[in-house]
């Protein structure tokens, strides 16, 4: 029983529902990093190539230079957009259980 006020008491603490994507949204989320990073990696293989680096190389940077300042541009935006806080501490065993945490202002 102890549980399932903890439950209770977290649940009232949270944020409203969140709002689900639409299908092509959600695909659009899913397919367009991806097919960025394709591209950059085609982009950068010859020049990866011709600098004597194994063709991991394109990838690694691909990855770095386009899929995570993408990734962290659409979580910024919606944080932003939404209001909510994207900076919240990690709860630990107590604080989880009692129910604190990150909440909007």
């Amino acid at each position: 029983m102890a549980i399932d006020k903890i439950a209770q008491d977290r649940a009232a603490t949270l944020p409203g529902p969140v709002a689900q994507l639409s299908v092509p949204k959600l695909v659009a989320f899913h397919l367009i990093p991806g097919a960025l990073v394709t591209v950059a990696f085609v982009m950068f293989a010859p020049l990866v190539r011709a600098a004597g680096f194994p063709p991991i190389a394109a990838l690694l940077a691909a990855i770095l230079l386009v899929l995570v300042p993408v990734e962290l541009g659409v979580v910024l935006r919606t944080a932003r957009r939404d209001g909510s806080p994207w900076r919240c501490p990690i709860a630990s065993g107590s604080e989880h259980a009692s129910g604190s945490g990150c909440s909007p202002s």
